[in-house]
């Protein structure tokens, strides 16, 4: 059974690579390529407390700027995995506006009382998304991608058929960039 999972997560890679999903930076940034459009750091930011391409402390966050990006990528169907709730999107929409915006920590940190938070069924986007900010924060350190993995097998638990092959590609991903 082992030899079939690496052979299927090798395969998963090299069909990643293929279409340009994987390239030779994919293991700095872990992002796939196709989700990987930036934000400048200060687009959420307050403008008075910051300059073009500069971060900002989270607590100078600009909620209004933030909303926009968010209401921008759930209206073009931008965000990677979907809850049930249109309340939780929206809490996977301001934690992928982090990511996108080079806060990964924060992301990571909004994830991660999102998860703890619930006490009623847990939308499992979250873990993926969770995952999403340990890639982005850098594969080069063994802890982000062994915490990326177990939030993307937690993610799989239970996912809907539709979402199973963008979780198994963004952990082969993971586990590819971890074994180079």
């Amino acid at each position: 059974m082992r030899s079939f999972v690496n052979y299927f997560v090798y395969f998963v890679f090299l069909r990643l690579v293929e279409c340009g999903i994987v390239g030779v930076d994919g293991c700095k940034s872990g992002v796939p390529v196709h989700e990987n459009e930036e934000f400048d750091p200060s687009e959420i930011c307050v403008p008075a407390v910051t300059t073009p391409t500069k971060k900002c402390m989270p607590e100078n966050f600009d909620a209004l700027k933030i909303q926009k990006l968010v209401e921008s990528h759930q209206s073009k169907h931008l965000l990677p995995l979907l809850c049930k709730s249109p309340q939780d999107n929206y809490k996977i929409g301001i934690g992928l506006v982090y990511i996108k915006s080079s806060y990964p920590e924060v992301a990571l940190d909004h994830f991660t009382k999102l998860i703890m938070n619930r006490n009623d069924e847990i939308c499992r986007a979250f873990y993926f998304m969770r995952a999403l900010a340990f890639t982005k924060l850098g594969l080069d350190d063994p802890r982000n991608a062994q915490n990326a993995i177990s939030d993307l097998t937690e993610a799989l638990q239970a996912a809907e058929q539709k979402d199973r092959l963008k979780i198994y590609e963004t952990r082969a991903q993971v586990n590819a960039c971890q074994h180079q």
